[in-house]
């Protein structure tokens, strides 16, 4: 099930010896954890940090350091503003982290707040995994379409919200074209054709599509929108599990009907 308590506190900054365990994209347990040792980081120059500062044209960096959206020049202003030049190195970093379960590794890159005087306390907030990390679990019953946009969104996540709600909404849209409702002229309408055979899960993706038209012509949405988007997501999704499954499920029913079914007396009428 969906952890959104998680992946809010992921998108965070964290000391890099107690980076909480994640879940591993190979073998599903949460016993991916950061290799310290892999840790690599490069400090930003003078150039690269006005680079960054010039994104924003009031350069009231701690107005933006103050919002919920968490893309990537954003989150440098957060790091610039914070490391006030002299006590903290403002960094790029490289990193694995491995999975104690399947020894699999998984590299990540992002931003790094280091004190000048003290590595121990090292922050760190990444900005992309590779592969990207199943902020939930995406079942095989899912077609294959559908989950390729969810793990876009799941990692554009951590960089860009706008990005990852618009994939979100390419995950809906490939997920009207699987079950067959693309006959109409747009989303909207697919979505509403769905409402026959799928009434409640018609009015939760149409939320899902707002979302989406937010974030592809706006600039609104925020990292809890998109967990919240997720928690309704999984749900949904749910449809091509029970697809799979409810043909076998009958049967068995069936079966157990039959055996244990008892035969109704017939009454016999006398004359």
């Amino acid at each position: 099930m969906f952890n959104k308590q998680l992946w809010a506190n992921v998108s965070k900054l964290h000391f890099l010896e107690s980076y909480p365990a994640l879940p591993c994209p190979y073998c599903k347990s949460m016993n991916l954890k950061l290799d310290t040792e892999s840790f690599t980081a490069r400090k930003l120059s003078w150039q690269a940090r006005r680079a960054y500062q010039e994104q924003f044209k009031d350069n009231e960096l701690m107005d933006f350091a103050n919002k919920e959206d968490n893309s990537f020049f954003k989150l440098a202003a957060l790091v610039l503003t914070a490391a006030d030049g002299a006590m903290y190195q403002p960094s790029q970093f490289i990193a694995f982290f491995k999975c104690g379960m399947c020894n699999e590794n998984v590299s990540s890159t992002g931003l790094a707040k280091i004190p000048n005087n003290d590595t121990s306390v090292r922050q760190i907030k990444v900005e992309s995994f590779n592969p990207p990390l199943p902020l939930f679990p995406l079942s095989d019953t899912t077609p294959t379409s559908i989950n390729e946009e969810l793990l876009s969104s799941f990692n554009h996540f951590f960089s860009d919200t706008c990005s990852s709600g618009n994939r979100l909404r390419r995950a809906v849209e490939k997920l009207c074209l699987e079950l067959g409702y693309t006959q109409e002229r747009n989303l909207y309408q697919n979505i509403e054709a769905m409402a026959d055979e799928f009434p409640l899960e018609a009015r939760w993706l149409q939320s899902l599509r707002l979302v989406g038209n937010e974030a592809t012509h706006a600039d609104k949405i925020t990292e809890d929108d998109l967990l919240d988007s997720y928690k309704v997501f999984e749900v949904v999704l749910d449809i091509f599990r029970r697809k799979h499954i409810e043909p076998e499920i009958e049967k068995v029913a069936l079966q157990l009907q039959d055996k244990f079914k008892k035969p109704h007396k017939q009454l016999s009428l006398k004359p």
